[in-house]
C-alpha cells in the first residue's frame, strides 16, 4: 500500500530528451532516471523499500532487488463491502479503511505509471516507439516497462563503433570551471557502458587516458607528474581520484589566491595624471600609466598582464594597448581595476609561448 496523496514530485522532470536514435547511452541514462523517479514514490507494496519502481522492472528483476518479495500491483476492490450486522465499531472501522486505501493505493500506482509514460514520449521521438502504438487506443493499455524493454532490446544493444567512441570518451578534455565531480560521473558513466558492451575498461587504461588528457590540456601538471611515479599497483581510480581531488583543490586555492594578489597589487600602482593636463593628454597617460604592471602571483611565479579582450595573461607585451588581436568592442585604456566591460578571465598559462605576444585561444589551467 502506498502514501495516499504524494506530490509524484520526481527528481528528473522532464527526462533527459534523447535526439535521433536511441543508443545504448542514451537510453541508460534514461532508465536510470526513471527508476530514480518511480523508486522516488513511496509505496509499502514489494517490501516498502523501491516505491514504485516495479512499473519498470520485469517481475523477475524486482524479485531479485527486494529479496524474494513480490510487488502485488493493487487492483479495484470493487463496491464498498457490506459490513457484518454483528460486526464491532472497531471492526467496521477498519474494514472501511482497509477498502479507502485499497481505493487510494490504486489511484497513486495509475499516476505514477501514466506519469512515467507521458515522461517517455516526451523523452523519446516517437519514431522508436510508435511500433507499440495501438491505431485505436495509442499508448493507453502499453505498460512503462513494456516500452522501456522495447527501447532497450530493439536500440540498446552496443555496437562495435559505439564501444569506441566511447572509450574515445575518456580523452575528452575537462572544463577546469565545473566540478571535479563532473568528471568522475563521466568516467563512471563511460566505464559502464563499457562493461555492458563486455568491454570492460580497467583502472589502469582508465588512469592512463584520463593522466594523458590532463598533460595534453596543461591542467594539475604537478599532480599528474607525481602520479606518474607511483607503482603499478598503485594505478588504482581509489587513489587517483583522492590525488587529483587534492591537487584541484590547491589549483583552486591558488587561482584564488591569485586573483586577490592580482587585483591588490594593480590597484596600489595606479598612478593619476599630473594635474593640470588637458583632457586628451591626461588620456594618454592614463593609457600608458593605467597598464596593469607586472604583478607576481602564487602561480609558478609567474609575472600577469591585462588585456580587455583576453584578461589576464603571463606576457607582458600584450595589454589592452598593445594587443595585436583585439575583439570587437575592445577598448585600449580598460586595465584590470578598471575593466570597462572587459575580459574577467583569469587564466594561467602553463608550458606555451606565443610569439607575437597574444594569448592562445584556448588557455589552460595547471596548479
Amino acid at each position: 500500500m502506498s502514501e495516499s496523496t504524494p506530490s509524484l514530485a520526481f527528481p528528473h522532470d522532464p527526462l533527459t530528451v534523447i535526439s535521433g536514435r536511441p543508443t545504448n547511452s542514451s537510453l541508460q541514462v534514461l532508465k536510470r532516471q526513471m527508476y530514480a523517479n518511480a523508486g522516488a514514490i513511496n509505496s509499502t507494496r514489494g517490501g516498502a523499500a523501491h516505491g514504485h519502481l516495479a512499473l519498470l522492472l520485469p517481475d523477475a528483476e524486482y524479485l531479485v532487488l527486494s529479496n524474494g518479495i513480490p510487488f502485488i500491483p493493487p487492483v479495484h476492490p470493487g463496491p464498498v463491502p457490506v459490513i457484518p450486522a454483528n460486526a464491532t465499531a472497531t471492526q467496521r472501522t477498519e474494514i472501511l479503511r482497509l477498502y479507502a486505501q485499497d481505493i487510494a493505493d490504486l489511484a497513486v500506482y495509475t499516476r505514477v505509471s501514466t506519469a512515467l509514460k507521458k515522461q517517455l514520449l516526451a523523452a523519446v521521438p516517437h519514431t522508436y516507439l510508435q511500433e507499440l502504438e495501438d491505431t485505436d487506443f495509442g499508448y493507453l493499455q502499453v505498460s512503462p516497462v513494456t516500452m522501456l524493454n522495447h527501447l532497450m532490446t530493439t536500440y540498446g544493444v552496443i555496437t562495435p563503433q559505439e564501444l569506441s567512441d566511447n572509450r574515445a570518451k575518456l580523452a575528452t578534455s575537462w572544463n577546469p570551471d565545473a566540478p571535479i565531480e563532473d568528471l568522475w560521473r563521466h568516467v563512471e558513466n563511460t566505464r559502464r557502458v563499457a562493461t555492458a558492451g563486455a568491454s570492460p575498461i580497467d583502472d589502469v587504461s582508465t588512469i592512463n587516458s584520463l593522466l594523458t588528457m590532463f598533460e595534453k590540456s596543461g591542467l594539475l601538471t604537478t599532480t599528474t607528474e607525481k602520479f606518474r611515479l607511483r607503482t603499478l599497483n598503485e594505478w588504482q581510480m581509489a587513489i587517483f581520484k583522492d590525488d587529483v581531488t587534492v591537487g584541484n583543490k590547491e589549483r583552486l586555492r591558488k587561482l584564488t589566491a591569485g586573483t586577490a594578489g592580482y587585483h591588490g597589487a594593480h590597484v596600489a600602482s595606479i598612478v593619476p595624471p599630473p594635474p593640470g593636463h588637458s583632457p586628451e593628454t591626461a588620456a594618454a597617460l592614463a593609457a600608458r600609466t593605467n597598464q596593469p604592471p607586472a604583478v607576481t602571483v602564487p602561480v609558478e611565479g609567474k609575472q600577469l598582464y591585462y588585456c580587455w579582450s583576453h584578461g589576464l595573461t603571463p606576457f607582458a607585451n600584450h595589454t589592452s594597448l598593445t594587443c595585436t588581436n583585439k575583439k570587437p568592442g575592445h577598448i585600449d585604456t580598460a586595465t584590470a581595476s578598471n575593466l570597462q566591460g572587459g575580459n574577467t578571465t583569469f587564466r594561467y598559462i602553463s608550458r606555451t609561448r606565443h610569439s607575437s605576444g597574444t594569448a592562445p585561444a584556448a588557455p589552460t589551467t595547471a596548479n
